[in-house]
Parts: C-alpha cells; sequence; structure tokens
C-alpha cells in the first residue's frame, strides 16, 4: 500500500492549506480532505508522469518547460483557476550530456553517470586521469592517497541512503570532502550514488558556482565493481565527457491553482523548480534506464 507516503508527498508537492469556519464547519471540511487523500487518488500516476515521462526537469530546461505545461493542463482538467508566476535564478546550471569510459587492462566500462550541478564541464573529447580510490574521502583517505591524488580522479565510497537523516548527513560530509579534494588539487570527485542500484540522482556542488572541477555522480553497481577492481591492483584510466552549459540566468515559472472550496479557500501550487543555489534536489530518482533524457 502506498497510502501513507502519497499523504505526506501531497503536502511536499501541492503546500495544500485549507482555512474554514469554526467548530464542526472545520472538522467537517478537514474530514473531506483527508478522505479524498487516503482515498483513490491520481498522485502516483501524476508523480509518473512526471519522473519517467518528463525526467529530470533542471530550471530553464526544456523538461522544467514541459513540466509547467504539464503542471498547468493537469490542475485545468481539475477545473481549477490557473495563473503562472515567472521567476528568475541568478545562476543556474544545466547539463545536456554526460558520459564516462574506464579502461584497464581487460577492462573496457561505460558507467552511467549523471553531472553534479554545478560540476565544471570538459573538453569535447573529454577530460582523463588516473581513477583512484578514495574510500570515503575522509581526512585519512586523502593522506593515504598523498600526491597521487594531483590531477587524478578519486572515486568516493557512500553507504546506500536509508532515510532523510543519511540525506542530509551527505550533504555535510559531501561538502568537507570537496574541501580535501580542492586541498589535493584532484582532476574531480566520482561520487557512488548513494541510491539503490539502478538510480542516479543529482545535489549541488557543495560551493555552488565557484567550482571549477568535474563532479560526477556514478551508478552504485558499476561504482562497486571499480572500487573492487581497484582493491584488487588494477590500474585504471577514467574519461569523462560532460557537455554542460555555463552558469547564467535561468528563467521558469510557478503554477498556481486556485479554487473556492464550500467552507473557505483551498490554494494549491505546483512549483516548476527543482533546484535553486543552494537547495539540494534528486533531479534524476528514477531508474538509469528511464532517466537519461
Amino acid at each position: 500500500m502506498i497510502r501513507r507516503p502519497l499523504f505526506a508527498a501531497v503536502a511536499l508537492v501541492l503546500g495544500t492549506t485549507v482555512v474554514g469556519g469554526a467548530g464542526g464547519d472545520v472538522d467537517a471540511a478537514r474530514d473531506r480532505l483527508i478522505a479524498a487523500l487516503l482515498g483513490d487518488t491520481p498522485l502516483q500516476a501524476d508523480l509518473e508522469a512526471l519522473s519517467d515521462r518528463i525526467g529530470g526537469r533542471a530550471t530553464g530546461s526544456e523538461a522544467n518547460r514541459r513540466a509547467v505545461d504539464w503542471a498547468e493542463s493537469r490542475l485545468r482538467e481539475a477545473g481549477v483557476g490557473v495563473k503562472r508566476e515567472a521567476f528568475t535564478v541568478p545562476v543556474g546550471w544545466l547539463e545536456r550530456s554526460a558520459r564516462a569510459e574506464v579502461k584497464g587492462e581487460g577492462v573496457r566500462l561505460a558507467p552511467p553517470i549523471v553531472a553534479m550541478p554545478y560540476s565544471a564541464g570538459t573538453p569535447a573529447d573529454g577530460a582523463s586521469g588516473t581513477l583512484l580510490d578514495g574510500g570515503r574521502g575522509g581526512e585519512a583517505d586523502f593522506a593515504r592517497l598523498g600526491t597521487n591524488a594531483s590531477a587524478a580522479f578519486v572515486l568516493i565510497a557512500q553507504d546506500e541512503l536509508a532515510d532523510v537523516d543519511g540525506l542530509f548527513r551527505e550533504y555535510t560530509e559531501t561538502a568537507a570532502i570537496e574541501q580535501r579534494a580542492r586541498a589535493a588539487k584532484v582532476a574531480g570527485l566520482v561520487y557512488m550514488s548513494s541510491r539503490a542500484p539502478g538510480i542516479l540522482y543529482r545535489h549541488n556542488v557543495a560551493i555552488g558556482p565557484a567550482n571549477t572541477s568535474p563532479m560526477v555522480v556514478m551508478e552504485r553497481n558499476a561504482a562497486t565493481k571499480l572500487q573492487r577492481l581497484l582493491a584488487a591492483g588494477t590500474a585504471l584510466m577514467i574519461t569523462l565527457r560532460l557537455d554542460v552549459a555555463a552558469p547564467h540566468a535561468a528563467q521558469s515559472e510557478n503554477v498556481i491553482g486556485r479554487f473556492a472550496a464550500a467552507n473557505g479557500l483551498t490554494r494549491s501550487s505546483y512549483s516548476a523548480r527543482t533546484w535553486t543555489p543552494g537547495i539540494s534536489e534528486a533531479a534524476r530518482s528514477t531508474t538509469a534506464r528511464t532517466s537519461r533524457c
């Protein structure tokens, strides 16, 4: 059953508030709303449409524009009055494509990756270097790598995400890892995906637009395989080809729906923003098979 997660998702996605009268009227309105949320709902189908058909939708991208059109259409189908509100993200970022190739003795792989928001791009023929096992990216790990880390790409292992606490711990830990990587003058960072195998996602490079290095997230099984090869002593070279738009002002729109309820006013909104500077998100949280768009 998916009722409880869907109920929570409604609060996050729609940001709905109900203002009504006093006493029994408020209770009745609340009960009707809860019954509607716990009954049959199109929410799962809507989430699938956003994730599987539209996919990752960075602010100002073509997918973002399709998401805005979709949201307006869905609200109008529900008989809701709709308007759009334009906004600008002062320093946006957009990946056009991201590919990786790893080679070694008897090894040639093309692991699925995504560039992290505010990752630097690479030349068209890619950026290549030695791939090193950076453990979990702690101080001891970079001390172990020593000067070998300079101009190398460093693979960072992460636990599989289990809860929200783990998510925020990941944000904090990656910020510290990136500081150590800059001090070591690495060529770039390759994070093992902290999501289940087959899933890619994004969150911002900690220092945002000031970053000058390629940084990517690699599908978990592929990264684990590379980690095993490195632990066995196999020398590996990685080439990243990241086509990204330079940081730029990005425009998009919020879609706002308003409708009068019997006992008050409900205001629902769909925010077309999938990330903004300083806010992390999982822009590509469907499987690698469906999300590479």
